[in-house]
């Protein structure tokens, strides 16, 4: 960058926005939702009339509160933030000891 007008002074600021690149025609999904099941990411997808289904994921990247997926789903799904009243599995944890012996 020259300044051959001399405009710039010795102590001026400046606000510049640098683009790194963008993401044209991409698939992405709130990372709220994104999950970690059985070493495996993914999301919970909406299917009608019965519970919510696990899809694994390839992330790509992420960028505020949005991430790209790369491979596992087709742009058709309704992919979960929360579960609908119902229709979470909940697993018990058991574990031996913790308690105090007499």
């Amino acid at each position: 960058m020259t300044d051959s007008q001399r405009l710039l002074s010795q102590g001026m600021n400046v606000t510049i926005d640098f683009k790194a690149g963008e993401l044209n025609q991409v698939l992405i999904v709130p990372t709220a939702s994104i999950v970690q099941q059985d070493k495996a990411q993914g999301v919970f997808v909406s299917k009608t009339g019965a519970d919510p289904v696990f899809m694994q994921i390839v992330v790509g990247t992420t960028v505020n509160d949005k991430t790209e997926v790369k491979s596992g789903l087709t742009g058709n799904e309704r992919v979960l933030l929360s579960f609908p009243a119902g229709t979470r599995k909940v697993t018990s944890i058991t574990g031996g000891g913790g308690g105090r012996g007499r």
